[in-house]
């Protein structure tokens, strides 16, 4: 896909006599629509191995923010001739690299189903006019098949993950079936086999106290009604599992105190009680880090945490994620987490049940 945005990209600069230009893909984070570069800065003289964007140097853009985020929100192309007289426009990528913007042309790069997938911009038009009629019919003609190399790129990445997943799924179908009287080697097994799916530097699973196991197979009209916790510290964590993503040192169990009073598992206990997703995309929104002595080494930047449902739907844990690799956490990595065995059902519940 990089590879033929950037053909496109050094064609249309080319062809309509640009300066330089830019491709940004679209992603979502914490459920808004953002814009981040992909191509930066591409000119006719560029080369493929020079101009793919560092993704430690990415420039974020919110849809509806600045000219490139109007055009993404409107889906309309934004042709300008001064671009510092216009107030949408945003000086700080300038300053950052030297560049003067006089002139810009932007427009969405949309899919089949007309879906803003990203958006290009190409700078300064050569000789000191201003980008035309023709220019926006020529660079609108290209971008159509950015649109469609984007969409197939996008499928035939949907298609590698769910193959990953079928097979990371048959080999633990295998390995949890030896393994039904042990939780402790179940997670572990689970853990070590979907690395692969995460994008991460930490996975951490905590799992709630179930009930005794003689309690589950009474009839219902003997058994004892659940306990709702008043609060998030009243939830009871009887186990906690660590592993390093990147390192082969296995799987880490959580010692005693680690559960009891670790940041972590305070987050835990409180998506528990809430049953719903949190995604702390900056050290900076949560305080508590500073403090917590057991999360020091692993330097968090970044966290997301999900409950972790059963056959029956009900909970039985939470997973969290710790430092996305480059970037923040986005619907992607929820999706490669809820096709995680451990987040799919995949443990029969008795396993979780406290023996006498």
């Amino acid at each position: 896909m990089e590879i033929l945005c950037f053909k496109v990209m050094t064609n249309v600069v080319t062809l309509v006599g640009a300066d330089r230009g830019s491709l940004f893909l679209t992603r979502k984070e914490g459920g808004q629509k953002l814009l981040v570069s992909k191509l930066f800065d591409v000119t006719a003289e560029s080369t493929a191995a020079e101009i793919m964007k560092s993704k430690e140097m990415e420039v974020i853009v919110p849809f509806g923010r600045g000219i490139a985020g109007s055009v993404a929100e409107t889906k309309q192309s934004i042709n300008i001739k001064d671009a510092y007289s216009d107030a949408r426009f945003n000086q700080d990528v300038d300053k950052v690299t030297g560049y003067k913007t006089s002139s810009l042309l932007a427009l969405p790069i949309l899919n089949r189903d007309g879906e803003v997938v990203g958006l290009a911009e190409i700078m300064n038009k050569k000789g000191g006019t201003h980008f035309n009629a023709r220019d926006e019919s020529i660079f609108a003609r290209y971008l159509t098949f950015c649109g469609i190399g984007i969409q197939n790129a996008q499928l035939f990445e949907m298609s590698v993950q769910e193959h990953i997943r079928n097979q990371i799924l048959l080999k633990l179908a295998r390995g949890i079936f030896e393994e039904q009287q042990s939780l402790e080697r179940v997670v572990h097994k689970i853990l070590i086999e979907s690395k692969a799916l995460f994008k991460c530097e930490h996975i951490c699973v905590f799992i709630v106290e179930l009930p005794l196991e003689d309690e589950e197979t009474r009839p219902d009209a003997e058994k004892v009604p659940k306990h709702v916790p008043a609060s998030p510290a009243k939830i009871v964590l009887s186990s906690g599992f660590h592993i390093e993503v990147n390192k082969d040192d296995g799987v880490r169990n959580m010692s005693k105190e680690e559960i009891d009073k670790g940041l972590l598992a305070t987050v835990a206990r409180e998506v528990i009680f809430e049953n719903r997703l949190r995604n702390i995309v900056s050290a900076d929104e949560e305080p508590r880090l500073a403090e917590d002595p057991f999360t020091k080494d692993m330097g968090v930047r970044n966290l997301m945490c999900i409950p972790v449902h059963d056959a029956k739907n009900e909970i039985i844990g939470a997973c969290l994620m710790l430092n996305k690799q480059l970037r923040n956490f986005t619907e992607l990595d929820l999706d490669r987490v809820q096709v995680c065995p451990c987040s799919s059902r995949a443990i029969p519940r008795g396993i979780f049940m406290r023996k006498h």
